[in-house]
Formats: structure tokens, C-alpha cells, sequence
């Protein structure tokens, strides 16, 4: 949890920013989420690109509820419990 992803870290912050602001950070968010669509299971390419937006957003909030909790090897439970749930779907 201590390094890699940007909307872990800053997601509260970019919320509180001009709309102009939010609005390129959603295109950034949107195009990262297309790259994982292809991967994603579903009937249409809209299906899998909702799939891919709820997943990183899901991942996203794995990682920021981990920076939360002091004890490390609840911490690596976590995120461990997280990345095998997320391999799953």
C-alpha cells in the first residue's frame, strides 16, 4: 500500500477539485478502465467496461481501507484476500 495507485492515494482529494480538473481525471480513470475491459467478462463492451470501472474502483478502495490498518500482517491479509477475490471475477 505504500506505493502504486494514484486514485488510492488521492481519490479525496481529486474530488474536492474545479470540475475541469475532475473531468480529466475521469477521462485518465475511464481510459485505464478500457484497457482492462478486454479482459473483462460480459455480453456487450459496455457490460465490460462497467466490469472494468467497478473493479479498479473496487481495487482502489482495497488498497485505501489497508492504509488504514496498523497491524501489517492484517494489512497483508487484506490485500491478499482482495487480489485472490479480484483474480475471480
Amino acid at each position: 500500500p505504500e506505493e502504486g495507485c494514484p486514485l488510492a492515494a488521492l481519490g479525496s482529494d481529486i474530488s474536492r477539485l474545479p470540475r475541469k480538473s475532475r473531468d480529466v481525471c475521469q477521462r485518465a480513470l475511464a481510459d485505464y478502465a478500457k484497457h482492462m475491459a478486454p479482459h473483462m467478462p460480459g455480453s456487450s463492451d459496455r457490460a465490460r467496461q462497467r466490469r472494468a470501472e467497478v473493479l479498479f474502483s473496487s481495487m482502489a478502495g482495497a488498497l485505501t481501507y489497508a492504509r488504514t490498518i496498523s497491524d501489517p500482517a492484517a494489512q497483508a491479509q487484506l490485500l491478499a484476500d482482495a487480489r485472490a477475490m479480484f483474480k475471480e471475477l
